[in-house]
């Protein structure tokens, strides 16, 4: 594999991004760091996406186009096909700060296994008004941190949050971890949906000494209103129960490290357990072999219900109605409160 100390492989998954692309690449084509590589994998578009990318002649990009098997599938295409010791994620409807890839390559000095930094949020192209993004650091802004502290961070909501694309990685943990060869296995799992990359991260930060965090937002994350966390329900969001399981499994192994992590999972599957359930409620498109599946994965976690922090009073009491009632009868008291409310 090639190896040149601090070059960085940032991998940026693409499918039918033709409405926000090109503000991605150049974000990325203009960071003040120049040893990087830019991994465009077109996850089968069917928009001008290809044709915006085929307007940058540039010999730090290199493009590969695949037939459409998901965000999973063309961050493992891309893996595959970096050189780079490090590695960092781009979503396509994203943009990074100018000083990203610099900050976070600065900090990961030997002994670090992985930085992490925090995120501006926005919705809209005028809301790109956070100019802490397009700042260099102080040392007071960093700190470093244990893999149990870390895997805290990633699970509670924080700033930090479990994606991928405000975190740099070592190719060679990677490779490790997930992979026999460069060519054979895959880091982020195919056929899950929705919690992917906080799937990916747990395993990551488990085989992990020394985390370095930045108290600065280096990234601009774009949240879609229409996407798939939107309020709407599809059975995308199922694959949740999948990812969630194999991150118990993670933490299962060093239980009496990952004591508050586990009990933060728990009260994070009632949560969003009750969440996927009142979306089917509201769409009105009830899958009972998914509901049956919702019910058996709260039941398994349930033990924290009546002391937990996440559940408001509403939830653990629309959970009491779903565990033990005819889901019918959960339907209409759940369409009751909602009209009231």
């Amino acid at each position: 594999m090639f190896s040149k100390d601090n070059f960085v492989s940032v991998i940026l998954p693409a499918y039918n991004s033709g409405k926000y692309i090109k503000s991605c690449i150049d974000s990325i084509l203009n960071q003040s760091y120049e040893d990087f590589e830019l991994i465009i994998v077109d996850d089968g578009s069917t928009d001008d996406t290809q044709k915006i990318i085929n307007n940058y002649v540039d010999k730090k990009i290199k493009y590969i186009y695949q037939s459409n098997k998901g965000v999973s599938s063309a961050r493992n295409t891309g893996i595959k096909n970096a050189i780079g010791e490090l590695v960092t994620f781009v979503d396509a409807d994203d943009i990074m700060g100018k000083y990203q890839l610099e900050i976070m390559v600065k900090y990961f000095c030997d002994g670090v296994d992985m930085v992490m930094c925090r995120y501006h949020k926005f919705s809209k192209m005028e809301e790109l008004s956070d100019k802490s993004c397009d700042q260099r650091m102080e040392e007071a802004d960093v700190s470093n941190i244990s893999k149990i502290e870390a895997s805290k961070l990633i699970h509670l909501g924080s700033s930090y949050a479990g994606y991928v694309w405000n975190k740099m990685y070592r190719m060679n943990k990677i490779s490790e971890l997930f992979f026999d060869d460069k060519s054979n296995g895959m880091a982020f799992r195919e056929d899950v949906a929705m919690c992917e990359d906080l799937l990916f991260n747990s395993i990551y930060i488990d085989s992990c000494d020394n985390i370095c965090v930045l108290n600065k937002k280096l990234y601009h994350y774009y949240e879609n209103k229409d996407g798939i966390s939107s309020g709407k329900y599809s059975s995308k969001l199922h694959t949740q129960i999948t990812a969630y399981r194999n991150i118990f499994d993670v933490y299962q192994k060093n239980k009496s490290e990952y004591v508050e992590v586990i009990d933060l999972l728990k009260e994070n599957v009632l949560k969003f357990s009750i969440d996927h359930i009142n979306r089917m409620v509201v769409g009105g498109k009830i899958n009972s072999a998914e509901v049956k599946a919702y019910k058996e994965f709260i039941r398994e976690n349930m033990d924290l219900q009546s002391s937990n922090n996440i559940l408001n009073s509403k939830d653990k009491f629309l959970i009491g109605i779903l565990m033990n009632s005819p889901f019918a009868a959960y339907k209409f008291i759940y369409n009751i409160w909602t009209k009231i409310k």
